[in-house]
């Protein structure tokens, strides 16, 4: 028998194992939003002189800092902004800084004619101002902290973050984030040159003499330039420096750079917000999870026996047995996952980050990335590797490129109708616009438990899809730190 025999190209279909193509749809839905309560305004003392900069408010549910180790962490509203707003050349922070922006300002009424059904009508915005005095409050990229070589131009460092109070229960609105426009690209074909190619970038900033609530706004056509800078024909100036550039997508307007360097002569460049700046926002923000790896939360032995007898006569159900916990695992880079029994040899590890936040919504869509083996994503010949939940044909795998089928929620249980801090949780697939589609279920009827006696795998293959019906105890997963 020849063992290099394969199938002949005519009986065989990619459509078959491939996942389907996808892009984002580019522009605007119908929006009423305006992205001027969202730019804000900054003021502050360089080098003894009054100046002018610009921010700008991020959606990041969940963003926090934490002051004392062992202590919850302080809920804050995300700012971006260039690092040299911060920071001048000789490595003094900037001083009596400032934020000034829109509070979009509502007033509750009673609608007596829906049996008390409250409102909120908008009155008017009014300007808000915030002194930043704790310097927690202000993160500065470690490298450009440590060499703010102040006019240094195309400097990939130059950008920070400011972290303003939370006020009550949603963070304030603000740009998306899109990973899928953070990552590299190669030859120039990915997500963010196709949005690149088929819109424009608005650089939208506070020029100096401007008052708070009227941002100008600058378009062009941008291109990425490196893998860590944007360039784009817009027309900037002294003051917008820390804007936002940021483009329609998807009926979303996402943040793609920071802007940071005036025309060249025709051309303006900023900071592009990569993976890398990504990474970093996150963890200064304790946003997502590091080094994980995803564990069945509640294993018990489900008796086929039928209920005894007790003394007194009543039905008594037979005592549930906690089982050895089941893990998801990648064999290697190149299979789909499966179930593992146990700890033992379990060495798929990952890394779950925000891939894409939206306007008014609080839920996070996460991305799963392999942090271990760290050997994997080089053997691909790629930077990262993503877990892809192919909820079509009921499996994992793992490609060098983020697809829509990466997404998922982590949708924690719900106690008296209020959500719970993520503990345990159910991993519901979704797409770009976050809607919910099935959650992930690991079955163990094909792990036989002596086989651990006989030196035989404790895997299975029974990795799947349901429906979403959230019921507690059921399809439920916790995150465990990797040993």
């Amino acid at each position: 028998m020849d063992n290099n025999w394969t199938l002949r190209p005519e009986f065989w279909n990619d459509d078959w194992t491939d996942l389907p193509e996808w892009k984002f749809e580019q522009g605007l839905r119908l929006s009423d939003r305006s992205t001027r309560t969202w730019v804000v305004k900054l003021t502050f003392v360089k080098n003894g002189n009054e100046c002018t900069g610009t921010g700008f408010f991020v959606n990041l549910p969940g963003a926090n800092i934490i002051i004392k180790e062992g202590e919850p962490g302080i809920p804050v509203d995300v700012i971006l902004t260039a690092g040299h707003n911060l920071i001048d050349h000789g490595r003094m922070r900037t001083t009596d800084l400032k934020i000034h922006f829109l509070a979009v300002q509502q007033e509750e009424t009673k609608d007596e004619g829906d049996q008390g059904h409250k409102e909120h009508r908008k009155i008017q915005d009014l300007e808000q101002i915030v002194e930043i005095e704790d310097a927690w409050r202000v993160c500065i990229s470690p490298p450009y902290e440590n060499d703010p070589r102040e006019r240094k131009r195309d400097s990939k460092h130059d950008w920070g973050a400011i972290f303003i109070s939370q006020e009550g229960e949603h963070h304030h609105p603000g740009f998306q984030l899109n990973l899928f426009y953070a990552l590299n690209t190669k030859d120039g074909h990915g997500p963010v040159d196709d949005l690149l190619k088929a819109c424009n970038v608005h650089v939208e900033g506070y020029r100096i003499g401007t008052k708070v609530g009227s941002p100008a706004v600058s378009s062009g056509k941008g291109e990425v330039k490196t893998p860590h800078q944007l360039q784009y024909h817009a027309e900037t100036e002294q003051g917008i420096s820390g804007s936002p550039v940021w483009a329609a997508s998807n009926g979303q307007e996402v943040v793609l750079a920071i802007h940071t360097t005036g025309q060249l002569p025709k051309k303006s460049g900023g900071v592009r917000l990569s993976y890398e700046v990504l990474d970093t926002l996150f963890r200064w923000t304790n946003v997502g999870y590091r080094s994980s790896t995803l564990r069945v939360h509640h294993r018990v032995k489900n008796p086929n026996s039928k209920p005894t007898k007790s003394n007194a006569g009543k039905s008594k159900e037979p005592k549930k047995t906690p089982l050895d916990p089941l893990y998801l695992r990648f064999p290697d880079p190149d299979s789909d996952a499966v179930v593992r029994l146990g700890k033992d040899r379990q060495n798929t590890a990952f890394d779950i980050i925000p891939a894409v936040t939206q306007y008014g919504n609080d839920r996070l869509l996460y991305a799963f990335r392999v942090s271990h083996p760290a050997s994997w994503a080089k053997q691909r010949g790629t930077e990262h590797l993503w877990v892809v939940w192919d909820s079509d044909r009921d499996r994992a795998v793992l490609s060098p490129t983020l697809h829509a089928s990466s997404l998922v929620i982590l949708e924690p249980k719900k106690t008296n109708g209020l959500q719970q801090p993520l503990r345990d949780f159910w991993l519901v697939t979704a797409g770009p616009d976050g809607q919910s589609k099935r959650e992930l279920a690991m079955g163990w009827n094909g792990i036989d438990e002596d086989d651990v006696f006989l030196g035989v795998p404790i895997e299975s293959s029974e990795v799947s899809f349901q429906p979403v019906k959230r019921i507690a105890g059921v399809h439920q997963f916790v995150f465990e730190a990797f040993d």
